[in-house]
C-alpha cells in the first residue's frame, strides 16, 4: 500500500513506517510529526523508547488510571502515526466492528494543521481517545484545534470531541444529514455503542452538541493550509461529507471507500457512485478512507466498480423476480470477495440495495442525472 512507502527517506521514518508492533513508539512518532510540522524535532524532550506508551503520556495516565480496558483503548486509538506532508498526519487504527476487544476504536483520524489552528477529522469513539490525542497535539507543540470535523454520524467517529466540548472557540462541521442525525438519533446510537464496547470505555463521554451544517462546499484557511470540506447528497447520515487537503493531494473520503475494505454502502446508490466519479476524476495522489491504510486512486475505481457491479446484480435480481428473502446468500461477487469484511458486509449491502430498490423501484435510476448534478456543486 502507499502507506508503506510514505516514510522511506530517512531512518527514523523506516522505523515508524516499519510493521513491528502495532503500538508506535512515543519518541519516534513525536519526533516524526515534529520534523514535519517544525523541522525540530530535537526541541521535542523525547521520552525513552523502552518506556510504554501509556507511561508518556502523564495527564491520560491520571484519567485512565484503575481503568486496565480503558486504558488499552487509548492505546489501540493511537494506532498507526502516519506523517503524510509537513502539518498533515494520519491516525490508523483498527479494520472491524467495534467491541470491547477493541474499544470502539475502528475509524481512522487525520490531523492538518497550520499556524492559524488545527483540524481534526473523525478524532475517535471517546473522550479517553480524544485526551490522549490532545496530550499528544500538546507535546508536538501543534497550534491549537479549531475546527473538528464529522464525515459521518457515527459514535466511533466522533465521540473523542468530548475532550474539547469546555474548550472555547472549537467549531463541530458535519454535513447537514450528519448534524441532524446526530441532533436527533445519537442517543440510542451510544445506547447500542455503550453495549458493544463496554460502558467503562464511555464513562464522562457525551454526544457532540452544537455541530455546525455544512450544506455547501467550503473552504478553511488553516493558515499557509487550506482543506475544503465537500457534503454528499446521500440521503442518508453516513458518509456525508469528504475532506480535501490539497497540500497533500490527500483526500479523506469517509465510509465512501478504503484501501483493501469493502465499505458499507448506505443511501442512493447512483449518487455514491456520482461522488466516487468526480473524486476519480480530480486524480488525488492519496486515498484515505475510515477504514484501511493511505492508497492511491485505485481506492475509488475499485469502489466504484464494486458499487455498480452490485447495483447491476441486484437490480438484474429484483426485475426476475428473485426472492429477497435469500439475496443476501445467493447474490456473490467473487472478483471482491479477498476484500477485507466482504463476508460480513456484501451481504447486508445486497439486503440493503433490494430493499430500497423495492420500495422506490425506479426512482433512483431515474434521479441519477440530479444526483450526479448535486455532487459536482
Amino acid at each position: 500500500m502507499l502507506e508503506d512507502q510514505l516514510l522511506q527517506p530517512g531512518a527514523t521514518g523506516r522505523v515508524c513506517g516499519s510493521r513491528a508492533g502495532r503500538l508506535r513508539i512515543v519518541a519516534c512518532s513525536l519526533a516524526l510529526h515534529a520534523w514535519q510540522v517544525t523541522g525540530a524535532p530535537s526541541a521535542l524532550a523525547a521520552p525513552t523508547a523502552a518506556t510504554p506508551v501509556a507511561a508518556q503520556q502523564p495527564s491520560a495516565v491520571s484519567a485512565v488510571a484503575g481503568r486496565p480496558s480503558a486504558s488499552r483503548a487509548i492505546a489501540l486509538c493511537e494506532g498507526r502515526i502516519a506523517p503524510i506532508v509537513p502539518g498533515v498526519l494520519v491516525l490508523r487504527r483498527a479494520v472491524g466492528s467495534a467491541s470491547r476487544d477493541n474499544s470502539g476504536c475502528v475509524a481512522n483520524g487525520l490531523v492538518v494543521s497550520g499556524t492559524a489552528g488545527t483540524l481534526l477529522v473523525d478524532p475517535g469513539p471517546h473522550r479517553l481517545a480524544g485526551e490522549r490525542l490532545a496530550a499528544a497535539l500538546a507535546r508536538w507543540n501543534a497550534p491549537p484545534v479549531r475546527w473538528i470535523v464529522f464525515t459521518q454520524a457515527r459514535p466511533e467517529r466522533v465521540l473523542a470531541a468530548s475532550a474539547w466540548t469546555s474548550t472555547a472557540g472549537v467549531r463541530l462541521l458535519a454535513s447537514g444529514s450528519t448534524a441532524r442525525h446526530m441532533r436527533e438519533h445519537c442517543g440510542p446510537c451510544v445506547e447500542r455503542f455503550a453495549a458493544s464496547v463496554g460502558p467503562e470505555a464511555l464513562r464522562d463521554t457525551s454526544v457532540p452538541m452544537g455541530v455546525e451544517a455544512v450544506q455547501e462546499p467550503i473552504d478553511i484557511d488553516l493558515g499557509g493550509r487550506r482543506v475544503t470540506l465537500r457534503p454528499l447528497p446521500f440521503d442518508a447520515p453516513d458518509d456525508g461529507l469528504v475532506v480535501l487537503v490539497p497540500s497533500a493531494r490527500l483526500v479523506f473520503v469517509g465510509g465512501l471507500a478504503g484501501a483493501g475494505v469493502l465499505a458499507e454502502l448506505r443511501g442512493s446508490p447512483p449518487a455514491r457512485i456520482a461522488a466516487l466519479a468526480r473524486l476519480a476524476d480530480e486524480r488525488p495522489s492519496r486515498v484515505l478512507g475510515s477504514e484501511g491504510p493511505v492508497g492511491g486512486p485505485a481506492v475509488l475505481h475499485d469502489a466504484l466498480r464494486y458499487a455498480g457491479a452490485l447495483q447491476a446484480l441486484v437490480e438484474a435480481d429484483v426485475n426476475a423476480g428473485g426472492d429477497a428473502a435469500t439475496a443476501g446468500t445467493r447474490l456473490v461477487l467473487p472478483a471482491f470477495a479477498k476484500e477485507a469484511l466482504y463476508a460480513e458486509r456484501h451481504p447486508l449491502n445486497v439486503d440493503a440495495l433490494v430493499r430500497r430498490l423495492e420500495s422506490t423501484g425506479s426512482a433512483d435510476a431515474a434521479a441519477e442525472p440530479q444526483a450526479r448534478d448535486a455532487s459536482l456543486r
